[in-house]
């Protein structure tokens, strides 16, 4: 039987896929990313049609398979990512959505700004004025310092290329570090709402799902997608949702098991950061040997190792090689930077 409790237990998060991962029907994935767009918009904007009013959603979901675009976003993400304990070279993906967090389309229209809005105190009064005006010339104020950041980092990449000077890659920033609070709280309520839909979704059809953070690159994305989710280039993509059928490994985190077998009937504050929960649970050796399962620790040691081992897909180079390397006054040390302790690097 389904529940909310054994659901969240039983969801597993991918740390690598195997050979046999095999792609997801195209209605099923259908069927996920409807999960994904299903929950409720939360205090955001807000936008009128046809003389009704509706809740904006301040994203959009991409299926790049669907254009022949995986291999490139596989690219994107395996180049200019950190650690994030799994396979970072993304071997045997068939399938992904992609969450692109961009200026809604009735923002993009909005031509000018609400009276007093540089005063300070509007800032800090925000959704208090229950105006969509003032929300809304808040939230275009944020997209439109994102894109001159951008902007700013693309020349950069420009000049390196005509100069081939490209020994460093493009620099990794936080695209919404300069957001008011409130329009981050906005988006991220319903980023979560999103995510999580779209992942019991796949829980209940069987697949598992692996999450990529794509954010941190959203330089090395606008260089090489340019204005293609919006207009004015005012977007970035969030996070990578990839999708299959058989996993080559799985990890959870303790701390969900330890908290949730600790609520009783007479809890009244729960803090799931409390050490007295993790110190009356303790575990030995695997987390879970019947599934294979591995706690965030463990994966991490056979992750690191798994790694090493690992060749860097031929298609990744040619990715290199074509929008980077080129480029380069050393493009073998470029690459190794670039892999290093992500794959084998040869």
């Amino acid at each position: 039987m389904h529940t909310s409790s054994n659901v969240a237990k039983d969801m597993l998060q991918v740390g690598s896929w195997s050979k046999e991962n095999q792609c997801i029907p195209e209605e099923h994935i259908t069927a996920i990313a409807k999960s994904a767009m299903d929950l409720q918009s939360g205090v955001y904007s807000t936008f009128r049609h046809n003389s009704r009013q509706y809740g904006a959603k301040p994203f959009k979901l991409w299926i790049p398979h669907r254009e022949g675009e995986l291999e490139n976003v596989l690219s994107l993400a395996a180049i200019h990512c950190g650690d994030q304990n799994q396979d970072s070279v993304f071997n045997n993906v068939k399938n992904a959505i992609v969450y692109m967090v961009h200026e809604p389309q009735h923002i993009l229209d909005l031509k000018e700004m609400p009276e007093h809005f540089d005063d300070p105190l509007i800032s800090w009064m925000g959704s208090c004025l229950y105006s969509d005006n003032y929300r809304d010339a808040m939230i275009k104020k944020d997209w439109d310092r994102f894109r001159s950041i951008i902007n700013k980092q693309l020349v950069i990449e420009k000049d390196k290329r005509e100069r081939k000077r490209y020994d460093r890659l493009p620099q990794r920033i936080v695209p919404f570090h300069d957001f008011h609070g409130e329009h981050l709280h906005g988006v991220y309520s319903i980023l979560g709402q999103a995510t999580a839909g779209a992942n019991i979704k796949t829980h209940e059809l069987g697949y598992y799902t692996q999450f990529h953070v794509a954010y941190r690159a959203s330089v090395a994305w606008h260089d090489f997608y340019g204005n293609k989710f919006h207009p004015e280039g005012k977007w970035y993509p969030y996070v990578i949702q990839m999708l299959g059928t058989h996993p080559e490994s799985l990890k959870s985190s303790l701390i969900k098991h330890v908290v949730s077998s600790s609520i009783t009937d007479t809890s009244v504050l729960i803090n799931p950061n409390d050490p007295a929960f993790c110190g009356e649970h303790h575990y030995e050796g695997s987390f879970a040997d019947e599934s294979g399962v591995m706690h965030l620790n463990q994966h991490r040691r056979y992750i690191t190792n798994r790694n090493r081992r690992t060749p860097v897909p031929r298609y990744q180079k040619q990715f290199f090689h074509e929008h980077y390397g080129q480029y380069s006054s050393d493009p073998k040390s470029l690459f190794k930077k670039s892999y290093q302790g992500k794959a084998r690097v040869d």
